[in-house]
């Protein structure tokens, strides 16, 4: 999940011509403790964001089963092969913090977090993560479940909030858009999950759909037709598995069923701060849980 909160960043600061996704590494200066080839510097900061770099390396962060998938070093040129990868996830929080300047996580309580009026977001209990064998940290977002939906409803609403149009309608549309199909009925955008054919984990939508999608079954899930975001946490000790199964599916399809897509005159409304229970129902924002958990 971690790696959609940061594509945010990224739309504001190339609007702002602060970078341009088509800056490769070799010109943003990136390097690693194993030296990076000729051909892996071409990686573009959009190969990245697809994550295609083609560049395989130890990541932190990275799990077991990323490093069992992980593919030989220099078996495939950046661009033209998908791979889940840390590396490429992780280096683009160094790009962001070598752009501005600043950490990652005072640079997205400002940019983001303070204009959507994020409520319990501190950037104090959000940490890195470093492993000696590689330059680029992991970064650990600690985010309330209404908090994410929040950041979905921004999404939701191309951009804007209230009166200000934080990132625009063009990076929604750019970042939301499939550049490789990754799965049955399921692309990946900038890193974005996005339904290729109306479907999210198998439950139909009728429509599009794009998720940001954590481990334990974390999840904020944008569904643009039905004007709805669903935003979900889990318990790291036993929920993973309900919240990412059957469980989650029904709930999803419950959901669709209360709140069918609306007439297309009417109007997309902004989140309102109620005390919630645990399932609250709006038009425009479900919450499932509300707690503050880590976003990996």
């Amino acid at each position: 999940m971690r790696k959609s909160l940061i594509n945010a960043l990224f739309g504001i600061y190339e609007a702002r011509g602060k970078l341009s996704l088509s800056d490769t590494l070799g010109t943003l200066g990136i390097e690693e403790n194993t030296p990076l080839t000729p051909r892996e510097k071409s990686a573009t900061i959009a190969h990245l964001l697809t994550s295609r770099s083609g560049i395989y390396l130890r990541a932190t962060l990275e799990t077991k089963k990323m490093e069992q998938e992980r593919p030989q070093r220099g078996s495939h040129a950046p661009g033209t092969h998908w791979y889940y990868n840390n590396w490429d996830f992780n280096t683009l929080g160094t790009i962001l913090e070598q752009v501005a300047g600043e950490s990652l996580f005072t640079l997205f309580q400002r940019e983001i977090a303070q204009p959507l009026g994020m409520e319990q977001f501190d950037p104090a209990q959000c940490h890195y993560r470093s492993r000696p064998y590689t330059r680029h940290r992991g970064y650990i977002f600690t985010l309330s479940t209404l908090d994410r939906a929040r950041f979905g409803q921004l999404y939701l609403q191309n951009g804007r909030w209230n009166t200000r149009q934080l990132l625009t309608p063009d990076w929604i549309r750019r970042s939301t858009t499939s550049y490789v199909t990754v799965g049955r009925g399921v692309g990946y955008g900038y890193l974005w999950w996005i339904g290729t054919r109306g479907y999210f984990k198998r439950v139909h939508v009728g429509g599009p759909v794009y998720s940001a999608r954590g481990v334990w079954g974390q999840y904020i899930v944008v569904l643009p037709k039905q004007q709805l975001v669903i935003a979900q946490s889990s318990d790291r000790q036993g929920g993973a598995k309900r919240a990412k199964g059957a469980h989650f599916r029904a709930m999803v399809q419950e959901f669709l069923n209360a709140f069918p897509a609306p007439p297309e005159e009417t109007a997309v409304l902004p989140i309102r701060h109620r005390s919630p229970p645990t399932l609250t129902y709006h038009r425009s924002v479900v919450q499932c849980q509300v707690r503050r958990d880590l976003c990996y």
